[in-house]
């Protein structure tokens, strides 16, 4: 896979990184990691702002799991691993 650097802005700070992911799902996760960041107050300290907006997409992750087993029934839904950024 080829990587590149960009830079993202989180909350009120740029952060530089090296990705594999293409620009249509960067800016997908960009703009997750936009939303939830949005929904803490920007009067927080950034770390703060940063670990809320991550139990905010957690919680989020296991609400859709939770959804996906019982679409599935409780089947196994395979050793699919999640993109890496």
């Amino acid at each position: 896979m080829e990587t590149r650097n960009v830079s993202l802005l989180v909350g009120n700070r740029t952060y530089s990184l090296v990705t594999s992911l293409d620009d249509d799902r960067l800016n997908e996760v960009a703009s997750l990691l936009h939303d939830a960041v949005s929904n803490t107050d920007p009067r927080m300290l950034q770390d703060e702002r940063l670990f809320l907006a991550s139990l905010q997409l957690a919680s989020a992750l296991v609400s859709i799991s939770t959804k996906l087993d019982g679409i599935l029934g409780g089947e196994e839904r395979g050793n699919r691993q999640p993109d890496t950024i």
